[in-house]
Parts: structure tokens; C-alpha cells; sequence
């Protein structure tokens, strides 16, 4: 138990320290378990979590209150009248019941929930960028927009005969009709692959160009962002 305090005081030490003897009993075959209480009175999940709450401590931006989505002011504000219209139902199924008329909305009946969620994502960016700002933290730089990856030759015929295949073997599984896919596509001629190679060619051309305008608007946007964590800091400086 000697190691006790150090664990207590820093978990991130006691994590290492069960790595480490983790390796010590492997090679030499000795029971991990036996081993490490005799060292520690904590589980590695104690320490674990420990480990996990000193972080989230630590983290300035862990006093942000998380901005809420479309369907969690959804569910907030219809919880209520759902729950005295089933006095009965658990609370799994009163979750139920209100996803089942979120689905069943029109987005223009949803559209009073988007405003208020993308309201309250402004809000927590705001504060998150203040909170990072008095704490002498760069901005975070947006991610740059994901672009649809280049479809192959193949896979663009997989797409064409997949529902072929299936009608005539409605039992075969997905990766039955893959392999049965990839064997009609050894059988086919140059000419017969050469469909698909031009639009494969074409794809491969739009992914370069939607990945070169991707990129151009990730600088703009980083630009953005630098300038705005700029003016942050110095509203939060001048208070």
C-alpha cells in the first residue's frame, strides 16, 4: 500500500504504474490482479475516473453550460402534457412517445426548436470563446468542411447491380452480394468496365475540386475565427 498517497494525489501515476505492471506480469507470468493489491487499495477504474474528473476540473471550459439541441427543448417543453396523457407509462416510454412525434413533425413545425438550439449553440461558442480567451487559450480553428471521398470503378458498379443481385437471391446477406458483386465484376470486359471508369474519372475530379474549395474556405474560416479570438481578448482585457 505503499504507493496509496501518490495514487490519491495524481491517478495519472497510478495509471502508469498499472501499465507498468502489467508488462512486469506478462513477462513474467505472474497474476496481474494478486500483484496490483498489494500495491494499491484503488481498481484502475477507481483510478480511472479519478483521473477523468481531475481533468474535467482542470478544463476552464467545463463550467460552459452545454448548448441544447432541437429535440432536447422539444422534449422539455412537451414532456409535460405527454406525462398527464399517460398518467401509467414508465419513463422510457414517455421517451418513446415524444420521439415518436418529434419524427412525425414537418421541419416547419420543428423549426421553432432549430432556432432556439442554434441560439443557445451561439451562446455556448460565446462563452467558450471568452472562457478560453481569459484563460490565455488560443481559439479553436474550425474544422475544415468533410468532403465525399472519390467513389472507385468498382464500388460505383457494386451500386448499379446490388439490387439485382438481391432480387434474385433475397436471402444473401451484404457481404454475400458483395462477393457475388465482385465476381460478375471479373467476368466483365474492358469495354463493359469502362462505364464505370469514366465515372469514377468524373468523381475523382469533383472530389478534387470540392476538396480545393474545402480547403480555401477552411483558411477563410481559421482567418475568421483568429480575428474574432482576437477581438475577444481584448473586450475580456478591457474589463
Amino acid at each position: 500500500m505503499a504507493f496509496n498517497k501518490d495514487f490519491r494525489s495524481n491517478p495519472e501515476f497510478g495509471l502508469f504504474a498499472h501499465r507498468l505492471l502489467e508488462f512486469v506480469c506478462t513477462e513474467y507470468s505472474l497474476d496481474l490482479g494478486e500483484v496490483w493489491t498489494k500495491v494499491s487499495d484503488k481498481t484502475v477504474v477507481q483510478l480511472r475516473k479519478t483521473h477523468r474528473r481531475n481533468q474535467r476540473r482542470a478544463d476552464p471550459l467545463s463550467k460552459v453550460k452545454k448548448n441544447r439541441s432541437a429535440y432536447s427543448y422539444f422534449t422539455a417543453h412537451q414532456r409535460k402534457s405527454v406525462v398527464k396523457s399517460n398518467p401509467k407509462a414508465t419513463f422510457g416510454d414517455i421517451s418513446k412517445l415524444i420521439s415518436a412525434k418529434w419524427k412525425k413533425m414537418s421541419n416547419k413545425q420543428k423549426s421553432k426548436y432549430v432556432k432556439l438550439a442554434t441560439a443557445d449553440k451561439v451562446r455556448y461558442q460565446t462563452e467558450c470563446a471568452e472562457v478560453r480567451a481569459a484563460a490565455g487559450l488560443p481559439p479553436v480553428l474550425p474544422a475544415a468542411p468533410r468532403v465525399k471521398k472519390p467513389l472507385t470503378a468498382f464500388f460505383l458498379y457494386q451500386q448499379d447491380v446490388r439490387s439485382r443481385i438481391k432480387t434474385k437471391n433475397p436471402s444473401m446477406k451484404p457481404p454475400q452480394v458483395a462477393k457475388e458483386a465482385s465476381r460478375l465484376w471479373k467476368k466483365l470486359t474492358t469495354k463493359q468496365r469502362s462505364k464505370y471508369e469514366k465515372l469514377a474519372s468524373a468523381d475523382r475530379r469533383r472530389y478534387q475540386l470540392e476538396k480545393a474549395a474545402a480547403e480555401e474556405a477552411a483558411a477563410a474560416l481559421a482567418a475568421q475565427s483568429q480575428s474574432g479570438g482576437n477581438n475577444v481578448v481584448a473586450a475580456v482585457a478591457s474589463q
